[in-house]
């Protein structure tokens, strides 16, 4: 649990996190997207 002691910490860290968190499940959802797709595509 995150008190309210540390407001500016978490309005910094907050978008940060959502903002490289997004990309990567993107990323790794296209990946496996693409990996699934090949490997129905191959057999």
């Amino acid at each position: 649990m995150r008190g309210p002691t540390q407001p500016a910490d978490h309005l910094f860290k907050g978008p940060i996190m959502e903002a490289s968190v997004i990309p990567l499940s993107f990323v790794a959802g296209t990946l496996l997207a693409v990996q699934a797709g090949a490997n129905t595509y191959m057999y």
